[in-house]
Protein backbone atom coordinates (compact mmCIF):
# COMPACT_ATOMS: atom_id res chain seq x y z
CA UNK A 1 0.00 0.00 0.00
CA UNK A 2 1.47 3.64 -0.87
CA UNK A 3 0.15 4.84 2.25
CA UNK A 4 3.45 3.44 3.63
CA UNK A 5 6.06 4.49 1.91
CA UNK A 6 7.79 7.28 3.73
CA UNK A 7 8.05 4.49 7.16
CA UNK A 8 11.09 3.23 6.17
CA UNK A 9 13.67 5.74 5.91
CA UNK A 10 16.62 3.54 4.39
CA UNK A 11 15.90 3.25 0.80
CA UNK A 12 19.04 3.18 -1.41
CA UNK A 13 19.45 5.33 -4.45
CA UNK A 14 16.48 5.76 -6.44
CA UNK A 15 14.91 2.18 -4.68
CA UNK A 16 11.78 4.33 -3.29
CA UNK A 17 10.55 5.72 -7.00
CA UNK A 18 11.05 1.88 -8.35
CA UNK A 19 8.82 0.39 -5.49
CA UNK A 20 6.45 3.53 -6.14
CA UNK A 21 6.34 2.88 -10.07
CA UNK A 22 5.90 -0.43 -9.47
CA UNK A 23 3.05 -0.61 -6.83
CA UNK A 24 1.12 1.71 -9.83
CA UNK A 25 1.78 -0.21 -12.45
CA UNK A 26 0.44 -3.41 -10.39
CA UNK A 27 -2.60 -1.47 -8.95
CA UNK A 28 -3.52 -0.67 -12.88
CA UNK A 29 -3.28 -3.82 -14.12
CA UNK A 30 -5.33 -5.08 -11.46
CA UNK A 31 -7.57 -2.99 -12.06
CA UNK A 32 -7.54 -3.45 -15.73
CA UNK A 33 -8.25 -7.30 -15.36
CA UNK A 34 -11.43 -6.78 -13.31
CA UNK A 35 -12.86 -4.61 -15.63
CA UNK A 36 -12.32 -6.87 -18.58
CA UNK A 37 -13.53 -9.81 -16.25
CA UNK A 38 -16.66 -7.98 -14.56
CA UNK A 39 -17.35 -5.13 -16.78
CA UNK A 40 -17.83 -1.74 -15.22
CA UNK A 41 -16.20 -1.87 -11.99
CA UNK A 42 -16.29 1.10 -8.88
CA UNK A 43 -13.16 2.68 -9.18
Amino acid sequence: MLLNIDKPTDYTGNAKNQYIGEAKFMRALFYFDMVRTFGAVPW
